[in-house]
């Protein structure tokens, strides 16, 4: 009996020992959570604060570091932006290289918004397709006015290969002559990234001949490239190609600006560059009339220009009128190029190598395309080979064809 009543004992001492309630352990754990909940909510509510006023330093640092670099840009472009004045800027250029193109428009408004000055563009007339050797002629009869403050050119999507470095080496030369005291930048276009077309192929020469001459190249394929994983993707994406445009390329244009500086001139690359060479423009106000749909230039012309026994290339400068223009050129009473041109501008060479004595005739098919005509331009010594096409609108005379040829601009035909 004594061994039952202790059993009994055990198990009721045991029975208060069993497990608390829900409610007691809910209690006891409520301040543990509130706790870890407080914690959470203030360490959540610090990082906002410290993210927020991390990115309000960001911003001023920003703010602080552009108005820096406005202030540290030393290079004389910059130094008179810094006074106010205006600069003057000279594209030079193909495709969209020109003033309201998204990146010198973008360009433009960067630096007015960091000083006071204000930029001038000013650009040659050039067909959209236009080659280093159409920009050289072009310059023949360019009034600039005052001496442009800096220079920016870009070639060679569209120039031939073949001829693409005596082109743009007597371009580089005529322009250190012409401006000797002006920064040139020469650019990359980013189509040196395509495939297609002869952008790729130029862009070595390009970098080679212009550290030849002492200048620095703004190589945008290579800015391109850097920054996006797939570029050639969005160059059909049109408002997307401009904001990468403008994100990428202005900062390039800037940073380059700094170090730009005017060539040196060295001893040419091509040996035919030593020699004298000439380009004799024979502007629309020398030729005379000829009935309603010609002009005529007299032997006394040729002897005031000093072509008379000469030999040379021709090139023709005009605007073209709706439709389908064509026009051939005799000189000395044998025709020496023709050419069917449809668009807004031509400029480019009409014949082969020919020998003038003592007249010459343009002959076009109507009185509007007559008074279009602005100009022949004799070159001398002669640069190209028969047959040789320095870019798709300066199409070279091919002896051999009797029919027009296919070309982006025009076709020229012998």
């Amino acid at each position: 009996m004594e061994e039952i009543q202790g059993q009994n004992e055990e198990e009721k001492k045991s029975y208060g020992k069993k497990r608390k309630s829900l409610l007691g352990i809910f209690l006891m754990l409520l301040p543990l959570a509130l706790g870890a909940l407080a914690a959470f909510s203030v360490s959540r509510y610090a990082k906002k604060i410290i993210r927020e006023r991390d990115s309000h330093n960001e911003a001023l640092i920003h703010e602080a570091v552009e108005t820096s670099l406005a202030r540290e840009r030393t290079a004389a472009i910059f130094a008179k932006l810094n006074k106010g004045e205006e600069v003057y800027i000279l594209l030079l250029g193909e495709g969209d290289f020109h003033s309201d193109s998204a990146v010198f428009s973008a360009l433009k408004g960067k630096l007015e918004e960091q000083y006071s000055g204000k930029i001038r563009y000013k650009e040659l007339n050039l067909p959209r397709e236009g080659t280093a050797l159409s920009a050289y002629l072009a310059l023949q009869t360019f009034e600039t006015g005052a001496k442009p403050d800096f220079l920016f050119l870009s070639f060679g999507d569209n120039d031939e290969p073949y001829t693409f470095p005596y082109y743009y080496e007597l371009l580089l030369r005529t322009l250190m002559e012409k401006f000797p005291e002006t920064p040139l930048l020469p650019v990359i276009s980013y189509r040196a990234l395509l495939s297609e077309g002869y952008g790729k192929d130029n862009a070595m020469v390009m970098k080679n001949m212009n550290e030849h001459y002492g200048l620095e190249t703004l190589n945008l394929a290579a800015v391109l490239a850097q920054q996006e994983e797939n570029p050639i993707a969005i160059f059909d994406d049109g408002k997307a190609w401009e904001s990468i445009e403008e994100k990428y390329f202005v900062s390039a244009f800037l940073s380059e600006m700094e170090t730009a500086k005017k060539g040196e001139m060295a001893t040419p690359i091509n040996p035919i560059l030593e020699e004298r060479r000439e380009c004799i423009a024979i502007p629309r106000a020398l030729w005379k009339d000829y009935g309603n749909t010609a002009l005529f230039l007299p032997e006394e012309e040729l002897d005031k220009l000093s072509l008379k026994g000469r030999h040379g290339i021709l090139a023709l400068s005009t605007a073209l009128s709706g439709g389908e223009n064509k026009g051939n050129l005799y000189v000395d009473g044998i025709m020496e190029g023709s050419y069917i041109l449809a668009g807004d501008f031509y400029l480019g060479i009409l014949t082969k190598d020919v020998l003038i004595r003592q007249q010459m005739i343009l002959n076009f098919e109507t009185e509007e395309e007559k008074n279009n005509f602005q100009s022949l331009f004799f070159l001398s010594p002669i640069p190209l080979e028969k047959g040789v096409k320095n870019g798709p609108i300066l199409p070279l005379t091919v002896q051999e064809s009797e029919t027009p040829g296919e070309g982006t601009e025009g076709t020229v035909t012998k």
